[in-house]
């Protein structure tokens, strides 16, 4: 259901401030409200509490502290992170506010290190690649940068290595120029030569190598030959490796104070919590105001320690234009089902969480779409297992999901029971294959999907009958609800007098037709009734009989239940199959192992998508489409989110 909410006005002294924000944020109970709306201001005497350079800084060095986190994390033992929280009391969580100026001590200290080994690597590739550039001119014995002497140009530089020696000659003859060239090399893309010419030939000489192919290579700020150039930066090379090295063994020896900045996150997270609260407040020079919301469930503890402080609050209903966040208050075994909603749209305050009702449909589709036993085994089970290794929050999306996944495996063993589904025929077919059992008796079934098909049809259409009536009544009811009894007769109850009338036709027809005609009329006198003039009422009351043909869409898109189904059973046996076909030796037992193992792993896996994805849209589509007010904003209130760290309660 949708927790009633009540809107929290309070004063509070300046001096009371830090602490109220910090119980309110503990409570995790009230969404505190902007003090000024949108594209609005504060009356006079007020303003905000501006702390926005206070909390840009929390969120940089948040950013900074998990980016030195995650540079850490591989040097690490690996032993702690997100999914292994440490168990803290609340003294003990608050108590590591002291180390987050230690911790953005040490995430100064990784950025250095990373900047410092950004710079190392960058130079060893440089000077890679210049002795990579110097190695065809090592028999060179002039300076290596020498470009010119006191008559001559020097070019040091490339031809293409298509280009034959005779080739470049006779281009650079072309020139009518006086020159000498040397060959000092090849590989497989290149020729390696020097070329000189004189100091009055340079422009034209430089134009004439151009045009023969040749790309000059300068070697700037290089000293001695390019031997000794070489030696020098193999030197460097050796030594920015060791430098690279020792900043390893640094990062190594950080990494074991990783917990440190987890933990810090989570306090700085604290921190920033409270500085949003902080910001949404409005304040004089000696009281400071909030406003917020408050779900009636929450109300209790809430005023508890609004009483420990010096302030006046109160509580009032909201007003009928007010945007009102959504709570979802359900049963244990029901919560899990509020992660499909929250993945369409919470409903509207005013509206209905039909996340109950919901549950039961989504539960019995999903078990009718997987119906197989030892598949919802492993979801049973593997779901369990999950949350454990996990450490998943109760009340996170993910745990929701991952319930509702363990919650269905009991529907999909039931079905598979019903069904005689335990990795499709696999026992049939390891008795008949593997143990040559020819006579093996036929597991006691409701029916077998696969061989009689059309009970399982007749479930689904009927099933999505109920659940296509059941958006019905409940439409029906919140029109009722709303005042509008009459549009509930009109609008449903003789849509329902109709169905009941085709069902009825089947069973007793003389009694069915009746019952039809007297829905058929009661529509057409009546779905008109909004239009003033007398022949559009009429021509609208026999043009409304036409969404029947709606209606019969919705109900054939259930057919898709026994579709996946079957798809899945049979997809099943297939495994089985391939898996017997070695036959009772070693060879074919591997065979069957690794058939199971691998086959119905991924079969599961398409099951399970199949099975979400359609139960879903059947629910979004189907169910939600006769009756369900959007638009919902989840109820967020103030809290301290932790990722690394879980808070327990202390003892008394």
């Amino acid at each position: 259901m949708i927790a009633g909410m009540k809107k929290l006005t309070l004063a509070a002294p300046q001096s009371d401030m830090e602490r109220l924000v910090r119980e309110l944020v503990w409570l995790e109970s009230v969404e505190i409200l902007p003090s000024a709306g949108e594209n609005e201001e504060l009356p006079p005497g007020l303003q905000s509490v501006d702390n926005a350079a206070q909390a840009a800084a929390n969120e940089r060095d948040l950013q900074r502290l998990a980016a030195a986190s995650e540079t850490l994390a591989p040097y690490g033992s690996g032993k702690k992170g997100k999914y292994f929280p440490e168990a803290l009391t609340r003294s003990e969580f608050e108590a590591l506010d002291g180390d987050i100026e230690k911790a953005l001590a040490l995430t100064a200290r990784v950025e250095d290190l990373i900047k410092e080994r950004a710079a190392l690597r960058a130079k060893i590739t440089k000077a890679e690649n210049d002795v990579m550039s110097l190695a065809p001119f090592l028999l060179y014995e002039a300076p290596i940068s020498l470009d010119a002497t006191r008559k001559t140009v020097l070019f040091k530089g490339t031809f293409p290595r298509a280009l034959t020696k005779e080739t470049i000659y006779s281009k650079l003859d072309e020139s009518g120029l006086d020159y000498a060239l040397e060959f000092y090399g090849t590989n497989a893309e290149f020729v390696y030569v020097c070329a000189a010419a004189l100091k009055s030939d340079a422009d034209a000489f430089a134009k004439a190598l151009a045009e023969a192919g040749f790309s000059r290579i300068l070697f700037k700020d290089m000293d001695g030959t390019a031997k000794e150039a070489t030696d020098r930066l193999k030197a460097e090379i050796a030594q920015s490796k060791k430098a690279l090295a020792d900043s390893e063994g640094l990062l190594r020896e950080l990494a074991a104070s990783k917990n440190l900045l987890d933990k810090a996150q989570d306090a700085l997270s604290a921190r920033a919590a409270r500085e949003t609260v902080r910001g949404n407040l409005a304040q004089t020079n000696s009281t400071c105001l909030l406003s917020g919301w408050v779900p009636d469930v929450y109300r209790d503890k809430v005023e508890k320690v609004l009483d420990g402080f010096d302030c006046c609050y109160t509580f009032e209903e909201p007003k009928e234009d007010e945007k009102v966040p959504v709570k979802l208050i359900n049963k244990k075994l029901v919560t899990p089902f509020e992660a499909v909603l929250g993945m369409y749209s919470y409903p509207d305050y005013r509206g209905i969480d039909p996340t109950f009702i919901m549950s039961i449909f989504y539960f019995v589709i999903f078990g009718l779409i997987m119906q197989d036993v030892l598949y919802g085994l492993m979801l049973l089970v593997g779901g369990r297992v999950l949350l454990k290794a996990l450490h998943a929050k109760p009340g996170s999306s993910m745990y929701k999901l991952i319930e509702m996944f363990s919650i269905c495996g009991i529907s999909t063993m039931v079905c598979g029971v019903l069904f005689g589904g335990y990795f499709g025929d696999l026992p049939s077919a390891f008795a008949t294959h593997m143990l040559g059992i020819t006579d093996f008796p036929e597991l006691a079934v409701a029916f077998n999907p696969v061989t009689n098909p059309i009970p399982y049809l007749a479930i689904s259409l009927g099933l999505g009958a109920v659940h296509l009536i059941t958006g019905m009544l409940i439409k029906a009811y919140m029109l009722v609800k709303d005042g509008h009894a009459l549009d509930a007769v009109f609008d449903i109850g003789l849509w329902l007098v109709l169905f009941a009338g085709i069902g009825l036709l089947f069973l007793a027809p003389a009694v069915g037709k009746w019952v039809a005609i007297v829905g058929v009329i009661g529509l057409v006198l009546t779905q008109g009734r909004a239009e003033k003039n007398i022949i559009m009422k009429s021509l609208k009351g026999v043009l409304s009989l036409y969404d029947i043909v709606s209606y019969l869409s919705d109900l054939l898109s259930y057919s898709r239940i026994m579709a996946l189904g079957l798809s899945g059973a049979i997809i099943a046996q297939v495994v089985n199959l391939i898996g017997t076909l070695g036959g009772p030796t070693v060879v074919g037992f591997i065979v069957l192992v690794l058939a199971m193992v691998l086959g119905h792993t991924l079969n599961l896996a398409l099951n399970l998508l199949g099975a979400f994805v359609h139960t879903a849209r059947l629910q979004y589509i189907e169910f939600f489409g006769k009756f369900y007010i959007d638009g919902g904003e989840p109820f967020k209130p103030a809290a301290v989110k932790t990722k690394y760290t879980e808070i327990i309660k202390e003892a008394k």
